[in-house]
């Protein structure tokens, strides 16, 4: 590939890409469903590249799940820390970053108690919740183009509406009579078309909620690979269903509150049309459903519902990730750094902006690297099994 058309590829959009490429309109659909999943819009010009970039990587990799539940994830991460000694406090808010001549010093939770930073203070949420006055830093410790780029930060507008089925069988998918293997499958898209997928994002765009012949959704039967997440012979199966955030939606945010159980039966309307099973009552033994407005309620890092932290555009990315001016991960308090997902590449379950704040700290506060480098950062290829 040659660095014009590498160039040409980030600065175009997912579907035109995609559409120079392929012919097929169920490729074309299926392919712009899963890169909209990075939180980006098939239409948004600079995020071309995500097509090229994520598909090789979930062809080496896969989609992985961990086993029990995404609870296992953090616990096994809480127990890295604790076997190196270090300290994990749940259910802790943090309410002041110390910051004494321009440094980080360490923090003050809620309670008062402080804790002083023996190194840095590494920080995983938003620069909105974390500069300005009422915030953990207070404006006097910052200069002015800064607490400019703070104010033009964004929230993506799309965020998620989860459903959450808990089943007596698992998800009869009408398909698998055409490819019995489509039951095997741990997630599987349901979109009639590119025009479907556009159709979504303009609601969402004005504040709409995407409804009837709009909808079109990634679902998710972890125990189709993990029987773990469910009692002996029953399944679990949630669906991912874009949404506008608790700021664009028309109405306000309260709204998704008054729509909720209303909406719930929409999506799994539209996820029943798919499936032989889904429209019995004795299949489906408990549903539960995630508004935005629940996830903000939750957890406030996730502005507006925002699940990728912050728009994915074009001033937004990169070097300009979450501002611009500063080395990655850096902000202009030393010893402060940022880790999380507003921090490039931006949100997901995949490390990359903590593997990233960690070189950098590593390199400026003189710490030895104890990490391998993967074969995605330039480090050895992987050996196959």
């Amino acid at each position: 590939m040659t660095d014009g058309n590498l160039l040409r590829m980030m600065q175009t959009s997912p579907y035109y890409l995609v559409d120079q490429i392929f012919e097929n309109e169920n490729v074309k659909t299926w392919i712009l469903l899963h890169v909209t999943q990075a939180g980006i819009t098939q239409d948004s010009y600079g995020c071309g590249i995500y097509f090229p970039v994520l598909f090789p990587i979930l062809h080496k990799s896969g989609i992985g799940t961990s086993v029990g539940g995404s609870k296992s994830l953090a616990d096994a991460m809480v127990r890295v820390i604790e076997d190196n000694e270090g300290v994990v406090k749940s259910s802790t808010e943090v309410k002041e970053i110390i910051v004494k001549d321009g440094v980080a010093m360490g923090v003050k939770i809620s309670d008062g108690t402080e804790f002083l930073a023996k190194r840095a203070v590494a920080c995983n949420i938003g620069p909105t919740l974390i500069f300005g006055n009422g915030r953990m830093i207070e404006e006097e410790h910052l200069d002015g183009a800064f607490i400019k780029q703070i104010k033009h930060w964004r929230a993506g507008e799309v965020a998620l509406f989860t459903l959450h089925l808990a089943l007596e069988e698992p998800v009869m998918y009408k398909a698998s009579a055409r490819d019995p293997e489509i039951q095997r499958c741990y997630t599987i898209g349901m979109c009639e078309s590119t025009k479907t997928l556009q159709r979504q994002f303009n609601k969402i765009k004005i504040g709409e909620i995407p409804k009837g012949d709009e909808i079109g959704f990634l679902a998710v039967m972890p125990t189709a690979i993990d029987s773990t997440q469910a009692p002996p012979g029953k399944h679990t199966a949630f669906i991912w269903q874009y949404a506008p955030n608790t700021k664009i939606i028309k109405g306000g945010a309260e709204k998704w509150d008054e729509v909720k159980e209303e909406y719930e039966e929409e999506c799994l309307e539209a996820w029943g049309r798919y499936t032989h099973n889904l429209k019995k009552p004795e299949v489906i033994l408990a549903k539960y459903s995630d508004t935005p407005l629940d996830i903000v309620r939750r957890n406030p890092s996730m502005i507006f519902g925002d699940f990728n932290g912050g728009a994915i555009d074009q001033d937004q990315m990169g070097i300009f990730r979450p501002f611009h001016g500063y080395l990655p991960n850096k902000t202009p308090i030393e010893n402060l750094y940022l880790c999380g997902p507003t921090a490039h590449p931006s949100g997901g379950c995949h490390g990359g902006a903590g593997y990233i704040a960690a070189n950098v700290m590593a390199e400026e506060l003189k710490i030895k690297k104890w990490w391998p480098t993967p074969a995605y950062f330039g480090g050895p290829p992987e050996e196959e099994e």
